[in-house]
């Protein structure tokens, strides 16, 4: 059944996809934001490699640390603060945290030479992984200005931090007492070992949601790449497209839709999207004669936007992928006590959007809808807002600080059309 609906989903769905630009040379899209910003790297006409950050209209040069000969982006948030790895004058590589034009050093852990960032939340926080004394990776969780060693799996010497929602847990690996690279799961700084797929011996947590759920990949072995997964609780095997052998899972958003990569049956690589178990190769996705070739996705959003790379006419470039139609991004910043925003978008021109909420999903009946009705459970109003000529609907409103650490379930209707856009589920840290 799941199967059925994610097929018929995803033969209703049409994309616009964005070629995001490059510095001079080939570029790379990896990390997304809920307003459909995305992050990575391009190399310039001289061949040196740069962090970008772009809205879908402009590709900016993030530049690098003091000294540093390159750097690359991996994750970028609500409010535009961008993480990533830089080169710096001694020729290691150091974590930074970049926002509006100032890249900082995050440094290392005590006895370090190298860091790196992979993830950031919406308060700014961040994971990643930093070299210690013992020259072994460590995990760590920057907040506050703070380095803080997330250490690993008992009896393991290495450990990796890949993601970093909200409530602070963290995603990643760490080495087991036997020598294993297992997904590793840290609540409140504990790790959880997430375990391996049936016949595996190694796996990693790349990406996670605000529900806890992680994806990543889990191989027989230390040098085979294997097969994607979803953690939920139990590790599944989300497969490969038929005929493929090798799969790998990097994004998640809070449906649990997961985003990755699949060799298919030629063994040719392809940018692929899991939906209730069930896995699609974007390229067949993309409109008529757009000369794509979509190799790696790398993030997914509530919205469904995803970001990655792959070849436009030819040549190395990052995209995203917008699905068309009604939809909701937001929150930003994603922070209590502040004035967030919500965009609704491809709504009926000057038509007029109610903005629902609650902690719970569910149902809850639209009136004067018919069998119409949101996916939250006692949904409340939180707002009306009139579409611009242009179909985009602007909400904005300050949220209490009671609402800290709770899940929120957003979700826009158009009454005049009975219609309704995606769910987008935040917690506010």
């Amino acid at each position: 059944m799941h199967a059925l609906l994610a097929t018929a989903l995803l033969a209703a769905q049409s994309y616009t996809i964005t070629d995001l630009g490059t510095l001079g040379g080939g570029s790379n899209a990896f990390g997304g934001s809920e307003l459909g910003h995305a992050c990575g790297q391009s190399y310039t006409s001289q061949g040196e490699q740069r962090a970008v950050w772009s809205d879908g209209t402009a590709l900016v040069n993030l530049g690098t640390l003091p000294g540093g000969a390159f750097s690359m982006a991996y994750a970028v948030n609500e409010s535009d603060v961008v993480v990533g790895a830089s080169g710096i004058a001694s020729g290691n590589h150091h974590a930074f945290r970049w926002q509006a034009g100032v890249m900082e050093d995050i440094g290392t852990l005590p006895g370090g030479a190298l860091s790196l960032a992979l993830d950031v939340n919406s308060n700014g926080e961040v994971a990643g992984w930093s070299s210690v004394a013992s020259g072994a990776s460590h995990a760590f969780l920057y907040a506050r200005g703070v380095l803080h060693d997330l250490g690993t799996l008992p009896g393991g010497r290495f450990s990796e931090g890949h993601a970093v929602n909200n409530r602070r847990q963290v995603a990643g690996l760490s080495e087991t007492a036997s020598g294993a690279k297992h997904a590793c799961l840290w609540t409140y700084g504990v790790p959880r070992d997430l375990g391996v797929l049936g016949g595996g011996s190694t796996s990693v947590g790349t990406a996670l949601n605000e529900l806890g759920h992680v994806t990543g990949w889990s191989a027989a072995n230390t040098i085979g790449i294997g097969t994607a997964f979803l953690w939920d609780g139990v590790m599944r095997d989300l497969g490969t497209l038929s005929g493929g052998t090798m799969s790998q899972g990097f994004g998640i958003n809070e449906k649990d839709e997961v985003v990755g990569w699949s060799t298919d049956a030629g063994g040719r690589k392809c940018a692929v999207r899991w939906l209730f178990g069930q896995v699609t190769d974007l390229n067949t996705l993309l409109p008529p004669g757009s000369n794509w070739e979509l190799y790696e996705a790398w993030d997914i959003n509530d919205a469904g936007d995803i970001v990655g790379w792959g070849y436009h006419n030819g040549q190395e470039r990052a995209f995203r992928m917008q699905p068309d139609g009604l939809r909701l991004r937001g929150p930003s910043p994603g922070l209590t006590q502040e004035q967030n925003s919500f965009v609704v978008s491809g709504a009926p021109p000057r038509s007029r959007v109610f903005l629902a909420y609650g902690t719970q999903s569910g149902f809850t009946a639209v009136p004067g809808c018919g069998s119409l009705s949101v996916d939250i459970q006692g949904a409340l109003l939180l707002g009306t807002a009139d579409a611009g000529a242009s179909g985009n609907a602007l909400f904005a409103l300050r949220v209490p600080a009671t609402f800290a650490g709770l899940p929120l379930y957003v979700q826009a209707v158009v009454p005049s059309t009975c219609d309704k856009t995606n769910t987008v589920v935040h917690v506010f840290p």
